[in-house]
C-alpha cells in the first residue's frame, strides 16, 4: 500500500488501546502511534518533495498535490498518543515544597526502540504531583523499566527531522496531556501546561483522586502573646472541603488582619497549588475564623498552609 494511502487508513481506523486520553477540541479519540510504520506514514505526510518527484503529467501532478494536502491537513488536525518506555525520558528534581516532581527536558523524549523522538513545547516545564514515598516508588520503577510515559500531543505539520534511511524520525508538537503510568495504570497526569492534575483512569475517566488535606504548617502573629502558640479554631473541617476539590498538592502563605482575635480581611500571596478556585475558598473559610494565642495588640498575621 502506498504511504500516503497507508496514513490515510491509519487516521481514519484510530485504534487506541486503553489509557488514552481524551482532549478538549477532539472529539476523536487520538491516534496511538505504537510502530514504525506509522512514524514513517505520519512523517511521509509533512515531507518536501524534491524535482521530479510528481508525476509529468499536470493533471496527475495537480491530483498528488491535491492528495498530500488532504492527508497533511488530516494529519495536522488529529491528535497522537505515544507510550514513552522507562529508558526513553528522565525525571527531574523533586520540589518537597510543592509535593511535584519534574520531568527533565533536557532531552527530547524516545520511543520505538529509540526510533522516533518527540520534541514537545514546554517539557522543560512538565511536573506530578506526587509525596516523598511516592517518588522513591516511581524511581524504583524507572530503574526497573516499569514506569512508562503516555504522551497526547498535536503535530506543527514541519517536516520531520531525523534520517529515514537509518530509520530515525524527530517531529516536534504541541502536548495536550501527560500521564505517568505503571502495572497498576495511571499514577500521576499534567495537563498542556505541565501543570500538574488529579490523574485520569485507564477508560478515560475520572479515577478517584487522592484525597487532600489542609494542614496548618505555621501561623505567626504580629505581637503575639507567646510565639507558637496561636492556633486558628473551627477551621479544620471547611479547609478540607476545599482541599477536596483541588486539582494538585502544594502550599499557600495566607496573610491577615486580625480584630476582636478573629481574621478579617485574608489574603493569599503565594498559591503553590495554582489553583484560584483553591485559593480562594481556602481564603473564604479562614475569613472570621477565631484565633487562639492571640495577643491584644496583635494586628496583623501570616499563615502557611499545605495541601497534602
Amino acid at each position: 500500500m502506498p504511504p500516503l494511502f497507508a496514513f490515510a487508513a491509519l487516521v481514519a481506523a484510530s485504534h487506541v488501546p486503553a489509557g488514552a486520553v481524551s482532549t478538549r477540541e477532539s472529539t476523536e479519540p487520538p491516534v496511538a502511534l505504537a510502530e514504525e510504520a506509522q512514524v514513517r506514514d505520519l512523517c511521509n505526510a509533512f515531507a518536501r518533495r524534491g524535482p521530479g518527484s510528481d508525476p509529468d503529467d499536470p493533471v496527475e501532478a495537480a491530483a498528488a498535490h491535491k492528495e498530500r494536502e488532504a492527508v497533511a491537513e488530516k494529519a495536522v488536525s488529529r491528535t497522537y498518543r505515544v507510550e514513552i518506555p522507562s529508558r526513553g525520558f528522565t525525571l527531574g528534581r523533586y520540589r518537597r515544597a510543592q509535593s511535584e516532581l519534574e520531568l527533565d527536558g533536557s532531552f527530547p523524549v524516545r520511543t520505538i526502540d529509540d526510533r522516533f523522538a518527540l520534541d514537545l513545547d514546554g517539557i522543560d516545564d512538565v511536573a506530578f504531583s506526587a509525596s516523598p514515598e511516592q517518588v522513591g516508588t516511581l524511581l524504583k520503577e524507572k530503574k526497573a523499566n516499569e514506569l512508562r510515559l503516555s504522551v497526547v500531543f498535536r503535530v506543527n505539520g514541519e517536516p520531520c527531522a531525523g534520517n529515514p534511511n537509518a530509520r530515525s524520525w524527530r517531529l516536534a508538537g504541541a502536548p495536550i496531556a501527560w500521564q505517568l503510568l505503571d502495572a497498576r495504570g495511571v499514577i500521576a497526569a499534567a495537563d498542556e501546561e505541565g501543570l500538574p492534575i488529579v490523574p485520569k483512569g485507564t477508560d478515560g475517566r475520572a479515577a478517584p483522586p487522592r484525597r487532600l488535606s489542609v494542614k496548618v504548617e505555621k501561623l505567626s502573629l504580629d505581637e503575639s502573646a507567646e510565639e507558637g502558640k496561636a492556633r486558628f479554631e473551627g477551621v479544620q473541617a471547611p479547609l478540607d472541603k476545599c482541599a477536596a476539590g483541588a486539582q494538585r498538592a502544594g502550599a499557600l502563605v495566607v496573610v491577615f488582619d486580625v480584630a476582636g482575635r478573629h481574621v478579617r480581611d485574608p489574603q493569599v500571596i503565594v498559591d503553590g497549588v495554582r489553583d484560584e478556585e483553591t485559593s480562594q475558598c481556602v481564603a473564604q473559610a479562614l475569613s472570621g475564623a477565631a484565633l487562639s494565642g492571640a495577643g491584644e495588640r496583635s494586628a496583623r498575621g501570616t499563615a502557611t498552609l499545605a495541601l497534602e
